[in-house]
């Protein structure tokens, strides 16, 4: 049995029209394996989530057993007052269900589970995306401490306080986190 030749240390790719074809080297060879690699891996795992969903609160949406938190976004919780008076929350949870009603839902996994297991999740309806909708319409704050992504879009005032802060002063009971479950 004869021996095999070596591994061909240059590739050429000719490509017709243009200088004559550089050799690739080895190293080049593997680093656009590896950029074609990582591409397909990314792709792959990338999850995206589509249904008909309804609105747990203000930056929650359910799509059958699955919650889904919105992406940098953070609304005020159930029971939260508006300055104005009136429960800001509740306000949130159904301009966000006005925006999805009976509409399908698409949303792309933007992180991992946020303590309370739900999905964080960009969420679009109609190419809309909602988050920069709740923003945009006062109904949510941006999340800056996440993602920059939506702080353009914030209204000069809002009618409640930081969500973040109200939540501190609260007690740890459950009622006070109603579409938060772990469940």
């Amino acid at each position: 049995m004869g021996r095999l030749p070596p591994f061909p240390r240059r590739i050429v790719i000719p490509i017709r029209g243009l200088a004559p074809p550089r050799p690739l080297g080895p190293r080049t060879v593997a680093a656009l394996i590896g950029i074609v690699a990582a591409t397909i891996v990314l792709a792959l795992f990338e999850e995206h989530i589509s249904g008909l969903p309804r609105a747990v609160d203000g930056d929650t949406l359910a799509i059958g057993e699955e919650r889904i938190r919105l992406y940098a976004i953070d609304a005020p919780e159930l029971g939260q007052p508006c300055r104005s008076g009136g429960d800001c929350g509740i306000k949130a949870k159904a301009f966000l269900a006005e925006l999805i009603h009976d509409r399908m839902v698409t949303c792309v996994r933007r992180s991992r589970n946020d303590s309370y297991g739900r999905v964080v999740a960009q969420c679009s309806v109609d190419g809309g995306d909602l988050g920069r909708e709740m923003v945009r319409t006062g109904h949510a704050m941006a999340s800056r401490s996440i993602s920059s992504l939506y702080a353009a879009d914030e209204p000069r005032s809002f009618d409640f306080e930081q969500p973040s802060a109200y939540r501190q002063r609260q007690p740890s009971q459950p009622e006070h986190r109603r579409g938060h479950n772990r469940s």
